[in-house]
């Protein structure tokens, strides 16, 4: 709420306008124009006498879309319930979210990390069926090439390409090469689970358009490549804000 719009300080101009300004009745209005533009004070949001803005007081608004307040000379956090949260080195955990505040009253706020960092070990693989080479895009976190597909039951494998500059656009889609290579001594149990045996090592991943071996690497869809850049930018801008507190703080 603007200042001019508070009901004291209408009422004072209405006053002012509809009757003779004599000395007294000039003094009363006055102090109601006062008292008006004091209750219209604040920072817009109507915070009350028990929830005033503050010198120095900044709004932040988080990664999930909500608004707090943040004292940064005090190293203070101001929750919408009126809960403060007291920093530590430069740094407050609100919910999934992380707030720095350098010493130059700076404020940023962030994803945590870890949660960025779990993001990205989730993002969708694509893995190829090993009886028909079907596709299948399957979350990240296998802890081998090798998974069972829940929706056919089949033995799939993580997708293999070739960077090599003849091999970009060889597939049969006019795409890159795309190819699997089995572990050897893995292959699909009877209770349709991934089963595991000594065996001779089948050697190094070999491109079955080139030839090559060093070229080999694990495929990308074009969407993960795009959010894996984003989240390690995400990640990269933590890293350097709390980096400049860190030197900050040691000066």
């Amino acid at each position: 709420m603007r200042p001019i719009d508070s009901p004291l300080c209408k009422v004072g101009l209405v006053l002012s306008v509809l009757r003779p300004k004599t000395p007294r009745r000039s003094r009363h209005i006055a102090t109601l124009c006062l008292l008006g533009l004091i209750a219209g004070c604040g920072d817009g949001n109507s915070r009350g006498a028990s929830n005033e803005f503050r010198s120095g007081e900044v709004n932040v608004e988080l990664p999930s879309g909500e608004i707090i307040r943040v004292l940064p000379k005090q190293s203070l956090v101001i929750l919408p319930s009126g809960e403060e949260l007291r920093a530590t080195a430069g740094e407050a955990t609100v919910g999934e979210s992380l707030v720095l505040m350098a010493k130059d009253g700076t404020v940023s706020a962030h994803r945590k990390p870890d949660i960025v960092s779990q993001e990205l070990v989730r993002l969708p693989t694509l893995y190829l069926r090993a009886d028909t080479l079907e596709r299948v895009v399957a979350e990240s976190g296998y802890e081998s090439n090798a998974f069972v597909d829940p929706a056919t039951g089949q033995l799939c494998w993580i997708a293999l390409t070739c960077n090599n500059a003849a091999c970009a656009s060889a597939g049969p889609d006019g795409g890159p090469v795309l190819f699997l290579w089995p572990e050897a001594g893995v292959s699909l149990g009877q209770n349709g689970q991934v089963v595991r045996s000594l065996a001779p090592s089948n050697g190094w991943p070999t491109c079955p358009h080139c030839g090559g071996q060093k070229t080999v690497e694990k495929f990308e869809l074009p969407e993960v490549v795009s959010r894996r850049g984003k989240l390690e930018a995400e990640l990269r801008r933590v890293r350097d804000a709390r980096d400049a507190i860190a030197r900050d703080r040691a000066q």
